[in-house]
């Protein structure tokens, strides 16, 4: 039988021993060591293997082979030093040899050094264009540096190279989402899904109708995903998000729980169960999913993201912090983590502000060390003759507490002929979104949208200003302000402390900032009164509740996340002090069994009656100010004032008993209260607190009188002038216009 034979039917120690016996007599045959050193790789004889190559390569050393052959050997051992210093020596003798440039690409990602892959794959691309491996390779390291177009670029060549690739394609969705791109990578996923359908395919296909708009087309494709492979767990998280998206509450349910119990084991699920039972305002069954699903991964930062929410929504900013800063550990750079960190840290008690302050700076550090500012043209004499063109950054363009302040402005910038530009950071739009996109010059939808394209898209409209108007919120878009799109760069309203970022050159304040505010700001602090636009076809205000004969009724409808343990004793006592009083507190879930029994055993370990509480479900704004007919005084949190509740409060002609605090956050109501002339609903400390709420709970000619005046007073103080907010807003940006504009002209 001849070697040959022996090698085709995988007779491996016999044709080992016939190469042995042939090298025996011709040692110097470097073809039948190489071929010897293949098959005891066969044999899974890496050290033999190893010799051989060894061997050919001291008979050919100006031969890439052997160290090629070596490198193949080392990566089958596990040793990827080795096969990293093979693949080398390889190609220093053949520096375009396609095997050693691709292996060596393959090494080095698995070892982490990710930023040297991306040239040693096109080198492989431009020797052989047909790799489709080294393209899929290629698009996927590109994509993990955020390089995205180059990423989509790489991936397109490998779907086109072979169309009814999967695992290409869902990479290229994946690249596609990051851009929010549709064409031409569009066109090669539906050529694959034609080809070959798939349940990966079907949820790629799917997340990006779903970020284009098209709901009912990413619910289609998840739903076919499932009748492809019915336990895919990918469709199954997608399609539960998009009902729970869309508070198709039932449906999820059918879809998800059935599912959760046949595959314990999937984190996802468990975690998803959690959202369904949160949304359902279950939060006791949240909170054991959670923690279960945090028991199972660990390592799965969406999870802690979602147990320290949870926490949050209970009004437990302590544990909420813990979770996050958990979470952050796990994604240090991840800017969504540590800006909800730092929300949790604004509400919360245990750090002095010196303390959150570092932990701001912390964040702008990690966001802009990684990132090139955008460089700006020089200014001309024309651009300092022009007024600025602003953006406005947000995801709150739409019924928010947020309009009630910038849709007034946003009018009268307009009026008064300022290029106004919007850029919505979240899908979510309403009527209000209309109106404001219509009153606006441009609107950009940037929602699910990485921050280099963002960024980029808001540079290329030669916006002067920018203006975020979210801060550390929800879906906000400090990531892009990162990158320094505009040339000056403001922060205002949406969030009351520092953004952190060095590159916010301002924070606009409605107060003149003090020593604190100034040492606390990584921004220039400016001052502008906000306007205030209360809502359209609000009810008249009602008298007094208690004068019909009820009991009086305290009140608190802000939300949970800005109550704690401090403010409860507060209420507690006060509560106490007045014995006859009730207590109407506004909670999700408020209508909910497991909820308002959590609330009866919280108050009862307050030494209060359970049956003073009126526990009261969140609801839409017109619920909302109904509410206010039922109360007789409202009481507003700390440290974390009431904001927007507390002007709806004192609209409605409710009084409003705050304490004066520290800081942005810890004085709104007693500024608001002050500039109405109302210093006696402002208390100093705890005591005051509840000595001055006691004592007006006693005085029903004084309710009646400040029910009668509040609205009146809101009505004719400065934050009802929406006019002078515009023109006071103009000013300030041009004046900074002319500043910034001058000093890049002239050094």
């Amino acid at each position: 039988m001849t070697l040959n034979d022996l090698l085709q039917q995988g007779r491996w120690a016999e044709a080992a021993a016939a190469l042995d016996a042939h090298l025996r007599r011709q040692p110097d045959d470097f073809d039948v060591c190489m071929m010897l050193g293949q098959v005891r790789l066969r044999l899974g004889d890496g050290e033999g293997a190893e010799q051989s190559f060894h061997r050919a390569g001291g008979l050919r050393p100006h031969d890439p082979m052997p160290f090629y052959a070596l490198a193949v050997t080392a990566l089958d051992r596990g040793d990827l030093d080795g096969a990293v210093e093979f693949c080398r020596q390889a190609l220093a003798i053949a520096p375009d040899h396609v095997g050693a440039l691709y292996n060596l690409a393959w090494v080095l990602r698995r070892q982490g050094r990710i930023d040297e892959v991306p040239d040693l794959l096109r080198r492989v691309v431009a020797s052989d264009p047909a790799h489709r491996l080294a393209w899929f390779n290629l698009g996927n390291a590109l994509l993990d540096l955020g390089q995205v177009d180059g990423a989509i670029d790489a991936l397109c060549h490998a779907c086109d190279l072979q169309p009814d690739w999967t695992e290409a394609a869902v990479a290229l969705a994946q690249a596609l989402r990051r851009r929010r791109r549709d064409e031409p990578g569009r066109e090669r996923l539906e050529r694959a899904w034609a080809m070959k359908p798939s349940a990966p395919l079907a949820s790629a296909l799917g997340n990006i109708a779903g970020d284009m708009g098209g709901a009912e087309d990413a619910e289609r494709y998840y739903r076919r995903g499932l009748e492809l492979e019915p336990g895919h767990v990918e469709c199954l998280v997608n399609l539960g998000h998009l009902l729970h998206q869309s508070h198709r509450l039932e449906e999820m349910a059918a879809s998800l729980l059935d599912a959760a119990s046949r595959l314990p084991g999937e984190t996802a699920l468990v975690n998803l169960t959690g959202l369904l039972y949160s949304r359902r305002n279950d939060l006791d069954r949240a909170g054991e999913c959670f923690e279960r699903a945090v028991a199972m991964d660990p390592a799965d930062v969406e999870v802690s993201c979602n147990l320290g929410a949870l926490y949050a929504q209970r009004g437990d900013a302590g544990r909420a912090a813990a979770q996050f800063r958990r979470a952050l550990t796990l994604d240090p750079f991840n800017p969504v983590i540590h800006s909800n960190l730092l929300m949790a840290l604004v509400h919360g008690e245990g750090l002095s502000a010196d303390e959150v302050f570092a932990e701001h700076l912390e964040y702008g550090h990690r966001q802009e060390s990684r990132v090139e500012p955008f460089v700006h043209h020089r200014p001309t004499a024309d651009d300092a003759a022009h007024r600025p063109r602003l953006g406005f950054v947000s995801p709150d363009l739409r019924t928010h507490a947020i309009a009630f302040f910038f849709e007034p402005v946003l009018a009268g910038l307009v009026k008064r002929g300022v290029e106004c530009h919007l850029y919505m950071t979240r899908a979510l739009q309403d009527d209000t979104s209309d109106r404001l996109r219509c009153m606006a010059h441009g609107w950009r939808d940037l929602s699910g949208m990485d921050a280099d394209s963002a960024a980029g898209i808001i540079h290329g409209d030669g916006i002067d200003i920018l203006v975020d108007l979210a801060g550390h919120t929800a879906f906000n878009g400090l990531p892009v302000f990162a990158r320094k799109p505009a040339p000056i760069q403001i922060s205002w309203l949406g969030y009351p402390a520092t953004t952190g970022l060095g590159r916010m050159d301002y924070r606009i304040i409605g107060y003149p900032a003090s020593t604190a505010d100034i040492a606390h700001s990584t921004e220039k602090l400016l001052t502008v009164i906000p306007a205030f636009q209360p809502p359209a076809n609000s009810p008249d205000v009602s008298p007094p509740p208690m004068l019909a004969g009820r009991p009086l009724v305290f009140a608190s409808l802000n939300k949970s996340s800005k109550l704690g343990e401090r403010v409860y004793e507060t209420w507690a006592a006060l509560l106490r002090q007045v014995p006859a009083s009730r207590f109407l507190l506004v909670t999700p879930g408020g209508d909910a069994a497991t909820v308002r029994a959590e609330w009866r055993d919280r108050v009862a370990g307050w030494g209060i009656d359970p049956d003073r509480l009126d526990l009261r479900p969140t609801c839409s704004l017109d619920r909302f100010l109904d509410l206010f007919a039922e109360i007789d005084i409202a009481l507003d949190p700390f440290p974390y004032g009431g904001g927007t509740t507390s002007l709806l409060t004192v609209w409605m002609g409710v009084p409003l008993i705050a304490l004066q605090g520290d800081g942005e956050a810890g004085q709104t109501g007693a500024m608001l209260l002050r500039g109405l002339g109302a210093d006696t609903l402002v208390a100093r400390d705890e005591d005051d607190y509840v000595r001055r709420a006691a004592a007006l709970a006693a005085d029903p000619d004084l309710l009646v009188s400040w029910r009668a005046r509040l609205r009146p007073l809101l009505s004719t103080s400065l934050l009802l002038r929406e006019g002078r907010t515009a023109a006071d807003l103009e000013r300030v940006l041009q004046m900074l216009w002319a500043d910034h504009t001058r000093q890049e002209r002239h050094g």
